[in-house]
């Protein structure tokens, strides 16, 4: 996201735009996308977000990466996706095409045609002189793969790059980066029949700014609006007030063809205590309403006949993230896949609740309340309502099915009841989550219908009675046996009990085993409506089924606790079928093989089938024991006793890194200066090493000596790459031990973070710089560098105390640390310096 600066010509003051009043004449609609960043270490699988996307309605997706598991899980579903070259590899982007070429293959060929990529943003919110060269060699790159008809090459900008953006009509680019950066990159587009990416945080610019800006006009509210005094258009949003802005400045420069879209836009729904406007009821306004304003049609009053394309930012909300409590607040999704607040995602859901723009009202009920149908909206409006809550809405209807606690009395009005209390309990009453299109109304007593309970708090599960979902065995073999492989596959139920040799392999029969998966999928996904489906294949049963001594999961997991298996090298397979299996596992499979390197606890036995098995079954654990995991072409087999290779241990549980050695990399003092010399420049530099502790100053400088110096970065990189195979070698410069090493005081991490756990480092001003250096490092951190400098605006936590030295350190550290403390990142051509001290405990930003 982006940091709205400190200009005074930003958009803070009163911005333009034309809405179309109570809207309904409609030009083409828009789209709607959303951005899913993964900085957060509780979000669902890829898979699960897949299906998530689905459910709502979501066929455009943003990602700030090229992750293989993101895209291979995108992989035939029908959403577009939007890609990224990260800003560490725009200079060697820039630099050479080869780079781009081997890029393209590795992040794009690769996962053509299945999945579909719609773009590639190059870079993200930066524009230092590489970023245009980068993207013509990413397009130079495409175009000679043959996919550049297909894909548009692009770079998300912030409005920072704005000299002036009020009035709209008057906006402009600043006049530094005009021939630089945007008369090429403006050219590029052109002739690449690609559009501008600009990223639009209304919220930044009012919650700084409370005094010039209301509330109503950053939340589409303002009935009135604002007239641009150079042209007379009037603006009843500052979202198309700022766009507006942007378009005026690219038509200055001639390019009045160039079309737009919007790559985030997001409002928080919570914040710091100075963090104006960020709540929920805000967030649900501000994001229904630019939902509603896109899909309805219609454009920007300087631009009315072309479309808004928009992505929201963001899916989930990311516990990661660095910075003020907004910046891990702005999802539209809890990581449990809950809604923060509803809000309308599709053109069906943004027409439907047209009588709620302007009004949104998040603000859950003081007193008890329940949801009911209305017995007069018609049977095929109630069914309609009810499918949608049971099914979209994600509303508890298992109580409803037959079987169930409440299938009784079996009349639609009394499901549709149970299925939409359901859904207005989970959203915690807020207004309009009692309305499905006018089937149902709010009540002040207590529902009865038979002896069913309805809840009356926010849980969404019924606490009533356990069901599980069984194999349906009228339907025949041949559709159990499709169900079945979709459960164990796509469905990622846990299948690995059902394997040869394990707990509940017996009895082998397709119903036995389609039942233990179905089930396995139905309770890994809460029971809800349609998950005991499988195309009439699979049913509820009210009581525990027995098949054979298997015992069958009446939980929320989706890992069996009955029985633990593990997955071993099949000998018979031959040697050079082990080896190219051992191969993929530690290399593409993302295995933990650093315990079986020369040196660490299970190197021995060195024997080909005793670092496979170790291998197998660390991929196996890791990917949950599902189906087909533990595979390997015939080269691996599950087995229901802890394997014995010497000393080995091999884990039982779902882990991605051993818990039964650590292992340390190290620099190998026999490879010479020159070669460790080399590593470590690579480690620190493009192998994102967390090389701050051993800057001078900091904790780990000392001893100031290549092999300890390499060292440290070599085990940093190797921790952070989770200890796999290949990544503690540089070429020979380095090597696996298994004792912890020991250089002065500095200690060395044992995790697989890239960041130091055994210190902080700070970065500073140095006042010894001068005033006119410092003043150009600062300026720089807060524009091109990208840190976040809000905290220092006028009126901010951090602004005092106002002294060049304070402002310039905040900056300095905001970019250190947002760069994950490497090397060089605290520099600013000798205006800052690392600090082992917290600024904040002496004077330098004292309060702050």
């Amino acid at each position: 996201m982006a940091f709205y600066g400190h200009s005074s010509t930003f958009f803070f003051s009163s911005f333009l735009f034309l809405f179309l009043s109570n809207l309904i004449t409609l030009v083409a609609p828009g789209s709607i996308g959303v951005n899913y960043g993964r900085v957060a270490n509780n979000l669902p699988s890829p898979p699960q977000v897949v299906q998530l996307l689905k459910a709502q309605g979501l066929t455009k997706v943003k990602i700030f990466d090229t992750d293989s598991t993101v895209l291979s899980a995108l992989s035939g579903s029908g959403i577009s996706v939007t890609v990224a070259l990260i800003n560490e590899q725009l200079s060697s982007a820039a630099a050479d095409q080869s780079f781009t070429d081997t890029w393209v293959r590795n992040n794009i060929l690769t996962y053509l045609p299945n999945t579909l990529i719609e773009a590639i943003a190059v870079g993200n919110e930066v524009t230092p002189p590489s970023l245009v060269p980068a993207m013509k060699n990413i397009y130079a790159s495409l175009l000679k793969y043959d996919v550049a008809s297909k894909i548009k090459v692009s770079s998300p900008l912030a409005l920072r790059i704005l000299q002036s953006s009020y009035p709209p009509s008057s906006g402009s680019f600043k006049p530094d980066l005009i021939e630089p950066v945007f008369k090429p990159m403006l050219n590029f587009l052109r002739q690449t029949g690609s559009y501008f990416m600009i990223n639009v945080y209304p919220f930044f610019a009012y919650s700084a700014n409370t005094d010039t800006i209301s509330l109503d006009y950053a939340l589409f509210q303002d009935g009135k609006g604002v007239t641009d005094p150079n042209n007379g258009l009037v603006y009843k949003s500052l979202f198309e007030a700022q766009l507006d802005a942007v378009y005026a400045s690219i038509n200055a420069l001639g390019f009045n063809d160039l079309k737009m879209v919007v790559t985030e836009t997001g409002w928080p729904s919570n914040g710091d205590g100075n963090e104006n406007g960020a709540n929920i009821a805000n967030a649900a306004k501000y994001n229904g309403n630019v939902v509603r304003r896109v899909l309805t049609g219609g454009g920007t009053p300087l631009r009315p006949n072309e479309p808004l394309n928009v992505y929201i930012f963001a899916l989930f909300n990311e516990n990661q993230k660095d910075g003020r409590t907004s910046e891990r607040n702005f999802g539209l999704f809890y990581p449990n896949q809950d809604k923060v607040y509803d809000i309308p995602l599709t053109l069906e859901r943004a027409k439907s609740t047209m009588d709620e723009w302007i009004k949104d009202q998040v603000t859950p009920s003081a007193q008890v309340s329940w949801c009911v149908a209305k017995g007069d909206a018609g049977q095929k409006k109630l069914q309609e309502a009810l499918d949608y809550a049971c099914g979209q809405g994600a509303a508890d209807c298992r109580p409803i099915q037959k079987g169930g606690t409440c299938y009784d009395p079996n009349t639609l009005e009394a499901h549709a009841s149970y299925a939409f209390n359901s859904y207005y309990q989970k959203n915690s009453r807020a207004s309009g989550t009692c309305d499905f299109g006018g089937t149902a109304k709010v009540v002040g007593e207590l529902p009865k219908f038979g002896n069913c309970e309805f809840s009356a708090g926010e849980d969404s599960v019924s606490k009533v009675g356990q069901t599980w979902c069984v194999a349906n065995s009228a339907v025949g073999d041949q559709k159990l046996q499709a169900a079945l492989d979709y459960a164990c596959g796509e469905g990622n139920a846990d299948c690995g009990p059902i394997q040869k040799g394990a707990t509940c392999y017996e009895p082998n029969t397709l119903e036995a085993h389609a039942s233990y998966a179905f089930n396995s999928y139905y309770q890994k996904n809460s029971r809800r409506s349609g998950t005991c489906n499988f195309g009439g294949a699979g049913k509820v049963v009210t009581e525990s089924p027995k098949f054979g001594n298997c015992e069958f999961s009446n939980g929320e997991a989706s890992v069996s606790k009955v029985e633990q298996t593990w997955c071993v090298a099949n000998s018979g397979a031959g040697d050079k079928k082990l080896q190219e299996a051992l191969d993929y596992a530690c290399g593409q499979g993302r295995a933990d093989c650093g315990p079986i390197q020369k040196g660490a606890t299970c190197y021995e036995p060195n024997t080909l089938e005793a670092h496979a098995s170790y291998a197998f079954n660390n991929y196996y654990q890791k990917n949950s024991r599902r189906s087909g995991t533990c595979d390997f072409g015939g080269a691996a087999k599950v087995v229901t006793e802890s394997p014995k290779f010497g000393n080995c241990e091999s884990p039982a549980g779902d882990v991605s890194t051993s818990k039964v050695e650590q292992t340390w990399c190290v620099a190998n003092s026999e490879a010479g200066e020159k070669k460790l010399q080399a590593a470590l420049d690579y480690a620190c530099g493009e192998g994102k090493a967390d090389c701050g502790p051993i800057q001078n100053g900091a904790i780990c400088y000392n001893p100031n000596t290549l092999e300890a110096h390499a060292s440290y970065a070599f085990n940093s990189y190797y921790q952070k790459n989770s200890r796999r195979s290949g990544t503690c070698d540089f070429n020979g410069a380095a090597k696996v031990v298994s004792e912890f090493p020991k250089f002065g005081n500095c200690e060395f991490p044992t995790g697989a973070s890239s960041a130091s756990n055994v210190g902080q480092t700070w970065c500073v001003a140095n006042s010894e710089a001068g005033e006119k250096k410092l003043q150009a490092a600062l300026d720089y951190a807060c524009g091109e560098g990208g840190a976040d400098c809000r905290p220092i605006q006028e009126g901010s936590t951090c602004y005092d105390p106002n002294t060049l030295e304070a402002h310039a350190s905040y900056a300095f550290n905001s970019y250190y640390q947002k760069n994950s403390r490497k090397s060089g990142t605290c520099d600013f051509g000798g205006a800052a310096t690392v600090v082992t001290q917290s600024p904040s405990e002496y004077s330098i930003l004292s309060g702050c």
